[in-house]
């Protein structure tokens, strides 16, 4: 890994521990649903801090790499076993690629005109901040075609703290998705 995303993962980390600090950004927690990760999004997003600590999850750009297919950048940490761990991921647009509001609320894949998702990312779950790219398709699950525009962006991890079956740290936030990673 090169200096430069160290020194802007440390810098994002100090600006989130000060949010936190003021309570502007608190860490997200929410039960998940039985029959999958897609229901009960809200809008919010978890805060990392620098040193080894609680896990967490940003989103830090997404691309739409194909017609089916998209790339999420995510910084989180977890804890435990990485045998334990899971990244849940999706992106979902409206019939206008906005920010289409029915997306954040009950099953986003519902009311989407194009879905794609994945779960087969494995996360390092050492405790310290980690910086991946975690690719999503249709072949899971998914439909339609993802064009330029607004997606409703969620990601969900699992690990030790947070096993999957119970409560996952979540990042979901509608984000622009650009042409090409």
């Amino acid at each position: 890994m090169t200096r430069l995303p160290k020194v802007l993962a440390a810098l994002f980390a100090t600006v989130a521990a000060v949010l936190v600090a003021v309570g502007t950004v608190a860490f997200v927690t929410a039960p998940r649903p039985a029959g999958g990760p897609a229901a009960v999004p809200t809008a919010s997003s978890s805060a990392s801090t620098a040193s080894a600590g609680p896990s967490s999850i940003d989103i830090v750009k997404v691309y739409r790499t194909g017609l089916t297919t998209a790339a999420i950048l995510v910084e989180y940490r977890c804890t435990g076993s990485s045998d334990d761990a899971m990244l849940w991921a999706s992106v979902a647009q409206g019939a206008n690629a906005d920010a289409d509001e029915t997306l954040m609320h009950g099953k986003p894949s519902k009311s989407a005109v194009a879905w794609s998702e994945s779960s087969s990312n494995e996360p390092d779950c050492d405790g310290q901040n980690h910086v991946d790219t975690l690719r999503l398709d249709q072949v899971e699950s998914g439909f339609g075609t993802l064009r330029a525009g607004l997606a409703w962006t969620q990601v969900w991890l699992f690990d030790a703290t947070h096993p999957v079956g119970g409560e996952a740290v979540r990042a979901q936030e509608f984000r622009y998705l650009n042409k090409r990673l």
